[in-house]
């Protein structure tokens, strides 16, 4: 979740406020289409984003830096290490407009 502050904030609120920014986005979206659900967690990116999304029919939807050259080699890359493993589809975006 993008556009939420950490600083100064327990590892409960920080949870508290990335499920509330997930929760806000998925009303603004409206209520046709698929049922949407939220999970928070912390830990690797790669292997967490995979371990939840483990089969075919699990879409994941993330954003990515668009970084490349050196930066990507340095940094990694998540949305790589999922585009590559994750068994059902993936999409990716370097920014989402805000509603």
């Amino acid at each position: 979740v993008y556009d939420v502050e950490f600083s100064d904030l327990s590892p409960e609120e920080i949870e508290a406020r990335v499920r509330t920014e997930l929760e806000e986005w998925g009303r603004s979206i409206g209520r046709e289409g698929p049922e949407i659900s939220y999970v928070v967690e912390s830990g690797d990116p790669v292997p967490t984003l995979l371990d939840l999304a483990s089969t075919p029919k699990d879409l994941v939807v993330m954003a990515t830096h668009g970084l490349s050259g050196l930066k990507r080699r340095v940094l990694g890359s998540v949305a790589e290490g999922v585009l590559r493993r994750a068994p059902g589809p993936v999409i990716t975006g370097r920014e989402f407009p805000k509603q």
